[in-house]
């Protein structure tokens, strides 16, 4: 089946919103927006089951970070009915929260990865409702701790789809 253009649309402008609201410092919304009430999601680690489950993860470590920019990129969506699978890459800049830091120092980590994801069409749009998340390698720079425990728990993945 093809994917219809308006599926993946707003798919991929969902994903986009996820790394907008990350670079924005908005973590508060990620859960409600971006993934459906019982999504299940693998950051390496340990699951994360639910909404409030996702939403104490975004806004858990949103203190280490100063700030985030996130690109994604090299979309596959394959779309069947009400539910739809996808692989992303990203590519992640990440400050780290410092006293001294100024806004023309260089990003502290760059980060590549990809992301798998399920959805499901539901009465406010496409959500997601499982993720992997896939660590491909430090592009450039040292992990904050948070963020290398994260690194630590993708590390070993490969993609299984498509």
């Amino acid at each position: 089946m093809a994917v219809r253009a308006e599926d993946r649309t707003e798919i991929e402008e969902t994903l986009y919103r996820y790394a907008y609201l990350l670079d924005t410092r908005q973590h508060h919304r990620v859960a409600g927006e971006i993934f459906t009430d019982d999504a299940v999601i693998d950051y390496g680690t340990g699951l994360l089951v639910g909404q409030s489950a996702v939403n104490g993860f975004f806004t858990g470590f949103i203190e280490e970070v100063a700030q985030t920019a996130h690109c994604y990129s090299n979309c596959i969506i394959k779309v069947n009915g009400n539910v739809a699978k996808s692989h992303s890459h990203v590519t992640a800049w990440h400050w780290v929260a410092r006293p001294d830091r100024q806004v023309t120092d260089e990003a502290d980590i760059t980060i590549v990865g990809a992301s798998q994801d399920e959805w499901r069409r539901t009465a406010d749009g496409w959500r997601i409702s499982n993720r992997v998340a896939l660590q491909f390698g430090v592009a450039v720079g040292k992990a904050s701790p948070g963020i290398a425990e994260l690194m630590k728990g993708m590390a070993t993945r490969r993609s299984t789809w498509p």
